[in-house]
C-alpha cells in the first residue's frame, strides 16, 4: 500500500497545495482516533491517485501546528481539499472511518465540478465561521497586550485594567492572584479550580485556557503526579500560556491549539474538565457538551 506524504511545514504545505488537486489530512500523533484513521488514508492514496494528491500534516509537531494554523486549521482530524491553491472544502471525520472516505468522494467531485467550470462551493463561510473569528481575533488582540474591546473594559465579566482586583471580585484569592501572574487576564467569572476539589494525581483538561491562570491554579492542585491540558483556539493566546509555563516550569501543565466542540484529547483522558467563562461564546454549545467522552468515568465537568 502507498503511504500518504507527510508535508514538514508551511512551505512545503503551500508548495504541495499551489498547483492541482490536493487533500490535506491535518491529524496528531498523540491522538489514537487520528492513528486510526491513517491506514485509511494511505489506502485513499491509490484509491484517488490521478485525481488528488492525499497528503498529511502533523499537528502534534510545532511546525505541523504552525502550518495548520496558517491554513486556518484548529483542530486535527479534519480533511481540507485544495484546487490550484484555493480551500475547495473542509470535512472533520468524527468518529466513523466511513466518514473520512466519503467526505474525501465529495471533494473529489468538488474538484470535478471546479475543473468542469463550476463553483467549486466550499460550504465553509458564513454566520458561524465569521462569530467564531470575530471571538478569536479579539482574544488575539487580548493575548497581545490590547483592549478587545477598544474601551477601558478588560474582560467579559468586569471592568477596569486591575486584574487581580477582578478576579477576586469573581472568587479568587489574593494568593491565587498572586501564583497566576501574568497569566492572570481578568477574563475569568468564577472559580472553577475551586469548586472543582481537585485530587492529586487527576487529569485536568482546561476548555478555552487562554494565558493558563486556571491550568497553573489546577496544576499546583493535581501536583507532579497529575497533568492539566489546556486548549485554546487563538494561536496568541496558545503563544502566551506556552511562555508563562516555560518561565514559570510548569512541567505537567501543556496546551493544545484546538475548538472547544472538537477538542483535541483523545477519549478517556481527563479525570476532570473545567471551563471558565467560555461555554457562552461558542458557536455551538451542545456540541461541547461532547466533551463527556473524553471522560474517564463520571461525567464530572466544572463550567463557569
Amino acid at each position: 500500500m502507498a503511504a500518504s506524504i507527510e508535508l514538514a511545514d508551511e512551505d512545503e504545505l503551500k508548495a504541495q497545495i499551489a498547483d492541482g488537486s490536493t487533500a490535506i489530512y491535518f491529524f496528531a500523533d498523540w491522538d489514537p482516533k487520528c492513528k486510526e484513521f491513517m491506514p485509511i488514508i494511505d489506502e485513499m492514496t491509490g484509491e484517488f491517485d490521478g485525481l488528488v494528491n492525499v497528503c498529511k500534516v502533523n499537528m502534534g509537531e510545532s511546525e505541523g501546528e504552525d502550518a495548520a494554523v496558517a491554513m486556518g486549521v484548529r483542530e486535527p482530524g479534519a480533511i481540507f481539499l485544495y484546487h490550484e491553491g484555493d480551500q475547495v472544502e473542509g470535512r472533520t471525520h468524527d468518529d466513523d472511518p466511513r466518514m473520512l472516505r466519503n467526505a474525501l468522494t465529495t471533494l473529489t467531485r468538488r474538484v470535478k465540478s471546479k475543473t468542469d467550470g463550476g463553483d467549486g462551493s466550499t460550504g465553509l463561510t458564513g454566520d458561524t465561521n465569521a462569530e467564531r473569528d470575530a471571538i478569536r481575533d479579539m482574544y488575539a488582540k487580548t493575548a497581545e497586550g490590547q483592549d478587545m474591546l477598544g474601551s477601558s473594559l478588560a474582560g467579559c465579566c468586569g471592568g477596569g485594567r486591575d486584574y487581580g482586583a477582578v478576579s477576586q471580585r469573581v472568587g479568587y484569592s489574593a494568593a491565587d492572584v498572586a501564583a497566576g501572574g501574568g497569566a492572570n487576564l481578568g477574563l475569568g467569572c468564577g472559580n472553577p479550580v475551586e469548586l472543582a476539589a481537585l485530587q492529586p494525581g487527576e487529569v485536568v483538561v482546561d476548555l478555552g485556557s487562554g494565558a493558563g491562570f486556571d491550568c497553573f491554579l489546577a496544576g499546583a492542585t493535581v501536583g507532579p503526579e497529575g497533568r492539566v491540558i489546556g486548549v485554546d483556539m487563538t494561536p496568541q493566546m496558545l503563544t502566551k500560556a506556552r511562555k508563562n509555563a516555560k518561565d514559570g516550569n510548569k512541567e505537567n501543565v501543556e496546551f493544545r491549539l484546538g475548538e472547544i466542540e472538537h477538542l483535541p484529547i483523545a477519549d478517556n483522558t481527563a479525570d476532570v474538565v473545567i471551563s471558565n467563562c467560555v461555554i457562552n461564546l461558542s458557536v455551538d454549545k451542545s456540541q461541547v457538551l461532547h466533551c463527556k467522552r473524553k471522560i474517564k468515568s463520571i461525567f464530572h465537568c466544572i463550567l463557569e
